[in-house]
């Protein structure tokens, strides 16, 4: 199957990230492990019948709720050893 990339955005958490949790260091375990990159598409059956626009606008709010809970996904890893979550 090919897929084609149509536009990218980044998603910011809908809170800011709390001064204290702005840097989130890594494990050793973490440093250590080798992650492959695994891509996979699901496909869901339509259950209602929103326009793609929406259903992009909502999955979007979603996940900017989603990264105030854990916020390190929303960060950008700073070198081997920090994540900087910097909004």
């Amino acid at each position: 199957m090919e897929v084609q990339i149509i536009s990218k955005e980044n998603v910011k958490p809908a809170s800011p990230t709390p001064q204290h949790l702005r840097f989130f260091k890594t494990s050793l375990f973490d440093q250590l492990i080798i992650f492959p990159y695994a891509s996979r598409i699901y496909f869901y059956p339509p259950t209602n019948v929103l326009d793609t626009n929406n259903k992009v606008e909502v999955l979007q709010k979603s996940l900017s709720k989603t990264l105030t809970h854990f916020y390190p996904l929303a960060g950008k890893i700073k070198d081997h050893l920090s994540i900087e979550c910097n909004d």
